[in-house]
């Protein structure tokens, strides 16, 4: 009987344990507070190696994880990202390290060390470091599936919009460059021009969304859009706000300079002037005077990898 007893009280013991551990366990869900966390990484964001990206990030997320792909970061484990700006449909990035300063625990001092100041291109799908030359990026490789996973447009409040080449004014080929300034410069026939030689005159905020690294040609008083060639867009820089006026042809890959070439120049000493044929090659001529016959220099065409190359005769 005392035996029988014994496990009765036995039984009841574990099962007051039981309805206790249940009720702790019910008690510390209904805190809110999580029985597994999940781990976070330096920035504060969570850390998604091995489950994806989530479509709900938001831009400042985003910019994260984009520059977590990158060189910049590979000797930190602790850096933070910051959005600086956001201008059509590029973003700002600076990317810097917080040191702590003071020896106390207590009373921190923080300080900003900056890595980085990068700008995403989000059309392109292009990540330029502007830290040490803004005139002079480097081109940062970057996972660019980041932004195939989500629509980072929408999460950074960006009009997904791209210039079409059939948004711009484009020149006729042949450009003929005496045609052109005894029409259009010497004479004003604005119909005749305004249909084969159509100019943009500078504006900074409209050339810096086409070219971005012009610094070594200089400011141009206009320019002009010439047929595209595959993924290169060639246009032609006119220096002519002095008395010395040339003309720079230039190809433009992704709003970065791949390839240049003078090809006029009038110094009061000589004329050297250029006509470019319907398939893009450039010939360039040499006279002393408008009176003069012009003299063949050279030739040139653009090639598969936007680089302006000389035609051997």
């Amino acid at each position: 009987m005392a035996k029988i007893r014994g496990r009765q009280i036995m039984k009841k013991a574990i099962l007051i344990f039981l309805i206790l551990f249940i009720a702790l366990s019910c008690k510390k869900n209904e805190s809110g507070k999580s029985l597994v966390q999940t781990p976070k990484n330096s920035s504060g964001h969570f850390d998604k190696k091995g489950i994806g990206l989530k479509q709900n990030l938001t831009c400042d997320d985003l910019v994260y994880e984009l520059v977590k792909t990158t060189q910049i970061i590979k000797s930190y484990s602790d850096f933070h990202t910051r959005i600086e700006s956001i201008e059509n449909n590029s973003i700002k990035i600076q990317v810097y390290v917080e040191n702590n300063l003071s020896d106390n625990p207590k009373n921190k001092e923080i300080v900003e060390s900056t890595l980085a100041w990068l700008v995403l291109y989000l059309n392109e799908k292009k990540l330029l470091n502007i830290t040490s030359d803004p005139e002079n990026p480097i081109n940062e490789k970057f996972d660019n599936s980041i932004l195939n996973k989500t629509d980072i447009f929408k999460s950074c409040g960006i009009s997904n919009h791209e210039t079409k080449q059939e948004s711009l004014k484009i020149c006729s080929l042949p450009f003929d460059f005496n045609e052109y300034y005894n029409n259009c410069v010497v004479e004003s026939n604005d119909s005749f021009c305004n249909k084969n030689f159509p100019v943009y005159n500078y504006d900074e905020e409209n050339f810096k969304s086409i070219i971005i690294n012009c610094n070594a040609l200089g400011i141009p008083s206009q320019y002009f859009f010439l047929p595209k060639k595959e993924n290169f867009q060639p246009i032609i820089l006119a220096y002519n706000d002095s008395e010395i006026e040339h003309y720079e042809l230039v190809v433009v890959n992704n709003k970065l300079i791949t390839a240049s070439l003078e090809i006029a120049l009038m110094d009061g000493l000589s004329i050297k002037d250029f006509i470019i044929a319907k398939d893009c090659t450039i010939t360039i001529y040499k006279r002393k005077t408008n009176d003069d016959k012009r003299g063949k220099i050279k030739s040139y065409k653009i090639n598969d990898m936007g680089s302006i190359i000389e035609i051997k005769q």
